[in-house]
């Protein structure tokens, strides 16, 4: 068995340069100078080291100054460090293209360096580097063989892989006979073969968050002098996805939203929904922009689980823009595939709005998705909003947040703080069970007074208030019920007091178009049915167009890809 100070075979050649003996040193042993990095200033300093260079050029990584320390790389580090303790064979450690995969190794190498641990780096599976207390060693991937990787005592030898620049899979000498930390792309072909034989763990590196991002922004020498502040940084979210090489080619002259439209024109929903379903095994170009890719570790099992969504904001608008509504068929499709989604995300939303859509407009022959609706009841006491971010500061007073929460077993109505308002009636019955025809308006002149029609907007953005209305027309009373119908996947909905503006406009329609007729405005919560709370604001303008409230549950157990 080799120690930390054994000499390695004669393949190895110790490297004399200074600029990596002088990082040898500097980082050797010297745990208390990383832990405080990690614990207090969360940055590495790296300057313009030969090493730190090699390690990052010519990746998706771009060579660092300074190497941002998030909690996401510390959880990481210990994971991997389990998994390493507990013998299993090794971990491909991946995620969404441009988070830092490639820079992650750098922090796991300082790690091992800190504590004293020999390990072994590989880059683009060509060069491969060992590390010990003497010093660091190179030797060519293609001279290697089993008796030229050093077993240490006590420890199994670590093996970071970086394959960036290679698609072919690593070696059998740096996985077989060393715990390999393999960095890759989501892109299965260039890890499948030895991660089946030997029963590697997969692992995700997630994206940033929007605190991570701030402070890499004050890091990064090709972004730092743009000086972001919080609402520029949101902005450039919004546009490229919470990932800090696409959000770093924005600013460096990149065109998101050309390259996005692009896509779009020569993407069908087959296609995209072959995306989704392949961006873990064989990504492309176009998906990388469309799609991100978020892990979730589950309790009891090693593997990460995954769940895929719309890059960012802009571009899910630009899919609503593009499609809107997916076709009945499609969308139940999408759905078994994204049903692993967080329930509000922008795919989940989409998806289920896009069934809900069908669903409600009786475009579906399967009526037993629809359960009875719960009416509920509201009232106007003024209250403030739980989330301060959302409403003015100070809030305004006499303005009206109510929120609706329904379990289960029946519906309840409950203020802001909690406080239990009543509890309603169990069932109602629904509106009249009719097939109407789904028509697509951009404004209220193009909008007919029939109860033949179930309209919404071309565009996610026309209206913040609602998804849908349709209207029911009672001659014989001489009342028109507006059903104004707002979906969502989520356990929590907050819509917008813009959309009180069409609101009142289409009221004053229908009230013209005839004198003796009673308008009633009726809202109704549209949810897939779940076993937890669901609530939704209303916001400021409550007041002036007060309805009942009711909540449509969708049974999403009844629905099949196939209907």
């Amino acid at each position: 068995m080799m120690t930390a100070d054994s000499t390695p075979s004669a393949v190895w050649h110790r490297i004399q340069d200074t600029q990596w003996k002088e990082f040898h040193a500097t980082w050797w042993g010297q745990w208390p100078k990383l832990q405080d990095s990690i614990e207090n200033t969360k940055n590495i300093q790296l300057g313009q080291s030969k090493v730190t260079r090699e390690f990052s050029s010519d990746s998706s990584d771009r060579s660092p100054e300074a190497l941002y320390i998030r909690d996401e790389l510390v959880e990481l580090y210990g994971r991997i460090s389990q998994l390493s303790e507990a013998r299993n064979s090794g971990v491909v450690l991946t995620g969404q293209p441009g988070c830092g995969k490639t820079l992650s190794l750098i922090f796991f190498l300082l790690c091992h360096l800190a504590i004293r641990r020999p390990i072994m780096y590989t880059k683009a599976l060509k060069t491969c580097y060992y590390f010990n207390s003497s010093g660091i060693w190179r030797a060519r991937l293609s001279d290697l063989t089993s008796e030229d990787v050093p077993e240490l005592d006590g420890h199994r030898m670590w093996s970071l892989i970086d394959s960036d620049l290679s698609q072919d899979e690593p070696s059998g000498e740096i996985t077989r006979f060393a715990f390999a930390v393999h960095a890759v792309s989501p892109n299965e072909s260039r890890y499948k073969r030895w991660r089946r034989q030997l029963n590697a763990r997969r692992i995700f590196m997630n994206p940033w968050t929007m605190n991570d991002l701030l402070a890499w922004a004050q890091l990064d020498p090709q972004v730092k002098d743009y000086h972001l502040d919080y609402q520029q940084l949101q902005k450039l979210v919004d546009l490229c996805g919470p990932v800090p090489r696409d959000i770093a080619g924005e600013l460096l002259g990149g065109s998101t939203t050309a390259v996005v439209s692009t896509y779009l024109r020569r993407l069908t929903a087959p296609d995209f929904r072959k995306q989704l379903g392949d961006f873990t095994i064989a990504p492309s170009e176009s998906s990388q922009q469309l799609i991100i890719v978020w892990g979730h570790k589950i309790d009891g099992k090693e593997d990460d689980d995954f769940t895929t969504d719309f890059k960012s904001p802009h571009v899910a608008e630009q899919f609503y823009q593009t499609w809107r509504v997916l076709q009945a068929e499609e969308a139940f499709r999408f759905y078994w595939l994204c049903r692993g989604n967080a329930d509000s995300s922008f795919l989940a939303g989409w998806v289920f709005e896009s069934i809900a859509i069908h669903c409600t407009s009786g475009g579906l022959n399967q009526q037993n998705i629809l359960l009875p609706l719960r009416r509920m009841s509201h009232t106007s006491d003024s209250q403030v909003h739980s989330d301060a971010s959302q409403v003015p500061s100070p809030v305004p007073a006499g303005y009206d947040y109510v929120i609706l929460q329904v379990t289960q077993e029946g519906a309840v109505f409950q203020r802001d703080n909690g406080k239990l308002i009543s509890q309603v009636s169990p069932a109602v019955n629904p509106w009249s069970n009719t097939k109407r025809d789904i028509v697509y308006y951009g404004s209220v002149t193009e909008i007919a007074i029939s109860q033949k029609l179930f309209y919404v907007p071309k565009a996610q953005n026309n209206n913040s208030l609602f998804d849908a209305f349709f209207l029911e027309i009672d001659h014989a009373s001489k009342t028109t019920v507006v059903w104004i119908l707002q979906m969502t996947s989520s356990k929590r909905h907050k819509s917008s007091a813009n959309g009180y503006d069409l609101v009142q406009t289409l009221k004053r329609l229908l009230e013209g178009s005839n004198e003796e007729v009673t308008v009633v405005l009726t809202y109704v919560l549209v949810v897939p049915l779940m076993p937890c709370q669901v609530s939704w604001t209303l916001p400021v303008g409550w007041v002036e167009t007060t309805a009942d409230v009711y909540v449509q549950y969708l049974d999403m157990s009844k629905c099949s890809p196939t209907d």
